[in-house]
């Protein structure tokens, strides 16, 4: 999961680059969120089996993985209601 936040983070640094520079292009883009969709395809299952590595008791892992889809989730929602 590290390998994949790291090519995020360099992928937005790349995009952040070309803004400034104002050398940026569709294509730029287009590539940058491909490869973003690839690292991402990655990332979301590693995060997904956080909750049962994390927690021991089997009793408890249908909660931690309610609140793992609940932290997952919430920001789609709560975004919209605080714009700027």
């Amino acid at each position: 999961m590290i390998i994949t936040q790291s090519v995020m983070l360099l992928l937005a640094f790349i995009l952040a680059i070309l803004v400034f520079t104002h050398t940026v292009q569709i294509w730029h883009i287009i590539v940058l969120a491909a490869l973003l969709g690839i690292a991402n395809a990655f990332d979301a299952p590693a995060r997904q089996s956080f909750p049962s590595d994390l927690v021991e008791d089997e009793r408890d892992l249908t909660n931690a993985i309610a609140l793992n889809a609940t932290c997952l989730i919430w920001p789609l929602y709560s975004d919209p209601l605080f714009p700027g």
